[in-house]
């Protein structure tokens, strides 16, 4: 669980670092709370959640997909559903619905781009671990960010220092 964490807190630095060059607000949040669902699967639907990374182990497929194929709904709608639960902005919902496809999502598509973009930064430098070991496509959408966002991973070690200091609470 710390390591799906260490993965959301790196999200969230990259946004907040990345998100800085673009103009826009709820960065950090919505890379924090972008994998929310996988928490809510491990701690509400565990049978399910470890028949998941059976299949993620398995068949190497991402969880996204083992999600979807298993169940029929994916850690990103339920991700999506309890941020309008909590009434987070739509900005936040939508960026956890489809940041593993932004060009899908009808409003936010920056946003939810900014968060595919830093999910795909955070598992190629390996901070954290976000379940699987899937290389994810980018979204054509998210090309044009791209750059901004990218160059935040230069400074891998200021990145995990951060990450490091987050969790620490220093």
């Amino acid at each position: 669980a710390i390591e799906l964490w260490k993965h959301a807190l790196a999200c969230a630095a990259i946004m907040e670092a990345g998100g800085s060059m673009v103009r826009g607000r709820d960065h950090f949040i919505a890379g924090l709370l972008h994998d929310v669902g996988k928490v809510v699967l491990h701690l509400r639907f565990g049978d399910y959640f470890a028949e998941v990374r059976r299949i993620v182990e398995r068949e190497g497929k991402s969880m996204f997909q083992a999600e979807r194929e298993l169940m029929g709904i994916t850690h990103a709608d339920i991700g999506y559903e309890l941020a309008r639960k909590w009434e987070l902005p739509p900005t936040i919902a939508s960026s956890i619905a489809f940041h593993h496809y932004p060009s899908r999502a009808l409003q936010h598509r920056r946003l939810t781009s900014l968060v595919h973009l830093s999910d795909i930064l955070a598992r190629s430098l390996h901070i954290g671990d976000a379940g699987d070991a899937v290389k994810i496509t980018m979204d054509p959408c998210a090309e044009p960010l791209a750059k901004y966002v990218f160059a935040v991973g230069r400074d891998k070690d200021q990145l995990n220092a951060q990450v490091e200091s987050l969790i620490s609470g220093n």
